[in-house]
C-alpha cells in the first residue's frame, strides 16, 4: 500500500512540474502582444465552435463564467474577439474571433506545434504511443467525472 501511495504522490508532483514547465515553454508570442496559454486555447476553442456563449466557454474550461469573462475582456480589448448579441434573445451574447483573432490563432497554433514537436522529439516513438494511450485513458475517465459534477 505504501508504494502505491508513493507512486501516486510522484505522479501528482510530476504532473504539476510538467504543467509548470509546459507553461514556461508554451508562452505564445505574437509580435508585440503576448497570449497566455489560456488565451491561446480560448482563441482555438472559439475558432473551432464559431459562436459560443460565455457560459459555454466557461463550462469547456471548467471555470466560472465571471473568470472566463475576464479573459475574454482582455481578448476583446486586444481586438482578437468580438461579442455578438443574439438576435433571438438580447440577454445572450456570443463570442467570435475577429480577423485579427483568426490570424493570431493560426500563429499561436503553429508555435504550439513547433514547441510540442521539439518536446516530443526527445521521446522515442514507442514511448509517444504509450503516452498517447495513457493520456486518452485519463481524458476518457475525467470526461465521466466532469459530466457528473457539471461545474457551475
Amino acid at each position: 500500500m505504501k508504494s502505491v501511495n508513493l507512486i501516486g504522490e510522484k505522479i501528482i508532483f510530476s504532473t504539476f512540474n510538467l504543467i509548470r514547465k509546459l507553461q514556461a515553454i508554451q508562452k505564445c508570442e505574437g509580435g508585440p502582444e503576448e497570449l497566455s496559454i489560456l488565451q491561446a486555447r480560448i482563441l482555438m476553442i472559439i475558432a473551432e465552435h464559431k459562436h459560443l456563449r460565455m457560459s459555454d466557454l466557461a463550462k469547456f474550461f471548467v471555470v466560472r463564467t465571471s473568470a472566463m469573462s475576464q479573459q475574454v475582456d482582455i481578448l476583446v480589448r486586444e481586438g482578437y474577439v468580438e461579442r455578438v448579441p443574439s438576435k433571438e434573445d438580447r440577454r445572450i451574447v456570443h463570442v467570435k474571433l475577429s480577423a485579427k483573432g483568426r490570424r493570431m490563432k493560426r500563429k499561436a497554433f503553429r508555435k504550439m506545434k513547433e514547441k510540442f514537436g521539439f518536446i516530443l522529439s526527445c521521446i522515442d516513438d514507442d514511448k509517444k504511443t504509450d503516452l498517447l494511450s495513457i493520456l486518452e485513458a485519463l481524458e476518457k475517465s475525467l470526461d465521466k467525472k466532469v459530466k457528473q459534477t457539471d461545474y457551475k
